[in-house]
């Protein structure tokens, strides 16, 4: 009898369980569409946002306090956010705190803005968190939003951005980068679900095998969290299903791997982010710091996903000593660590000229000069522009960006010469087989101190369109550069026809502009004689 009344009751309630699945796809499917829908209004691509924080100034002062650099701590504050779709919308409180790493100590800081924190499911058009970053390494600020919208051209799993100016009490801090946050909403309108691990994985992560034991993985720490920190189900705090994919990574032989690796991993989602990884020269990355990348086991299709993460350090921006835009592409990451995720998939020919594959498609289509040309949001222009004649610099410290090492390399390389069964072939008469992508021009010298603000007015800043010259000496440059090229005023050396150039990747610039404490920087001695820099009321840059 008991028999029979479970098979009656399976059968009598078949129906209303399949209705319930069916309420439950559907309400996932229309928060999954609801959050894009929303927060597409935050993420407006041909706008620069106001964003306005208060919060008592006590709180702002020990935020900014390098001495609490390392800190987290959270503080009420409201916040004000406008652009070309939303009106201006207010919500207090929200958290306001530091986030980053290396940025925590610089001048100009990022901030995470946790809209959650007080106000339980309190949400800026779908969005729980914004990160609002300052892009201290990148004096174009323009660096990582090239990079996500790269990846996501590229159908890669990653974070939207926009602009923003940034003001907290009233003050202005300069222009940021809006980059979305990656939690439970991003996972589920990604891939559909999101009720599996999500582990951050910051440096040291190789995902090199430490033994069966979790704890081993979880001991793993850089100075402020795990290394393979669990961000969805951490109350559940079980690694056991990373444990398993890194054993797997390590532990099996060349054809068990070949057979089984897309069974438990997106090998082709991982090839195509592979890709467009070594093409924007991306160094602080897996492949060669172990470090800023997403590891998500999906639980529909039962594989891990990979998703990128941190892209200020790219486009030439160097600290390890590296060049960058020459490096062998099959041969891009850490000469003498392990890194058995990139090792073991290139090492198999398929996977490897799947690579090269989805290298040529980028070098043809999003990785082009042109398609680099048109993401100059010239929105941020007219921004500076208006706001062009204030003074920019923050309490007790100047608004500058930094950069150093190598020069900026837009990462557009000359097409690769021969293409030939997926493989990128280049011939070099110093080495048997070394393929490299070409160096494309450069764009701003190292070691340079950039103003985020406009130019004094008396600033002199000079541009011509001349690859063969030297690129560009921007110890007081600032954007106007760029848009000096773009609308075409023209200064050029000695002896320069006048002719109007307008591409704005390769041109020479010098200037002399007023630094913030009264003092000069002139023109690099060795290039004094090639320029004769002086333009027509026409041809400044008058704010």
């Amino acid at each position: 009898m008991n028999m029979k009344w479970k098979e009656f009751t399976v059968t009598k309630c078949r129906p209303a369980i399949y209705a319930l699945l069916l309420n439950f796809s559907f309400a996932a499917g229309y928060a999954q569409s609801n959050y894009r829908e929303e927060s597409e209004k935050i993420f407006a691509r041909n706008a620069v946002a106001i964003i306005q924080v208060d919060l008592a100034q006590e709180h702002l002062d020990y935020v900014l306090d390098i001495a609490n650099a390392e800190s987290d701590s959270l503080f009420p504050a409201r916040l004000i956010f406008k652009n070309d779709v939303i009106a201006g919308d207010t919500l207090e409180p929200v958290g306001f705190r530091l986030r980053g790493n290396t940025s925590r100590y610089a001048q100009k800081k990022s901030f995470k803005l946790d809209l959650n924190e007080y106000v339980r499911g309190q949400k800026l058009y779908g969005l729980e968190k914004l990160n609002v970053n300052g892009e201290h390494n990148d004096p174009a600020i323009m660096r990582s939003r090239l990079c996500w919208d790269l990846f996501n051209q590229s159908g890669v799993p990653a974070a939207r951005t926009a602009y923003a100016a940034l003001y907290i009490n009233g003050q202005y801090y300069g222009l940021y980068v809006i980059v979305e946050h990656y939690d439970e909403n991003f996972i589920l309108d990604r891939f559909g679900n999101n009720d599996g691990n999500f582990y951050k994985c910051l440096y040291p992560a190789p995902l090199t095998w430490l033994g069966p034991d979790q704890d081993a993985y979880k001991q793993m720490r850089n100075s402020r969290d795990r290394a393979y920190e669990l961000e969805i189900n951490e109350e559940i705090d079980d690694y056991s299903d990373l444990v398993s994919f890194i054993g797997f990574l390590n532990n099996t032989s060349d054809a068990d791997f070949a057979r089984a690796i897309e069974e438990r991993f997106n090998v082709r989602a991982f090839l195509k982010y592979l890709a467009v990884n070594t093409l924007l020269g991306s160094w602080d990355d897996y492949w060669y710091l172990q470090n800023n990348y997403y590891l998500y086991h999906n639980t529909v299709s039962g594989k891990f996903e990979f998703i990128p993460y941190d892209y200020d350090n790219t486009y030439g921006i160097d600290f390890v000593g590296g060049d960058w835009g020459t490096r062998d592409i099959y041969d891009f990451g850490h000469p003498s660590e392990p890194r058995p995720l990139v090792t073991r998939l290139l090492n198999i020919p398929a996977y490897r000229n799947l690579y090269s594959f989805y290298l040529k498609e980028a070098l043809n289509g999003s990785f082009t000069l042109a398609a680099h040309e048109s993401k100059f949001n010239h929105a941020i222009m007219v921004f500076l522009i208006r706001i062009g004649s204030k003074r920019l610099t923050l309490p007790g410290a100047g608004m500058w960006n930094t950069v150093s090492g190598r020069s900026f390399k837009p990462g557009v390389p000359a097409r690769c010469s021969n293409y030939k069964k997926g493989r990128c072939l280049r011939k070099s008469s110093q080495s048997n087989g070394v393929r490299k992508i070409p160096p494309p021009a450069r764009m701003f010298s190292s070691h340079a101190r950039l103003m985020i603000t406009a130019p004094p007015r008396r600033a002199l800043i000079c541009c011509t369109a001349s690859a063969a010259g030297p690129a560009c000496w921007p110890r007081c440059m600032t954007m106007a550069c760029i848009w000096t090229a773009a609308r075409k005023t023209v200064c050029g050396p000695a002896g320069f026809s006048g002719k109007r150039r307008t591409n704005p990747w390769s041109f020479i610039c010098a200037c002399k502009a007023r630094r913030a404490r009264g003092r000069f920087t002139p023109i690099p001695r060795r290039f004094k004689r090639s320029f004769s820099c002086r333009p027509t009321r026409s041809q400044r840059f008058h704010w």
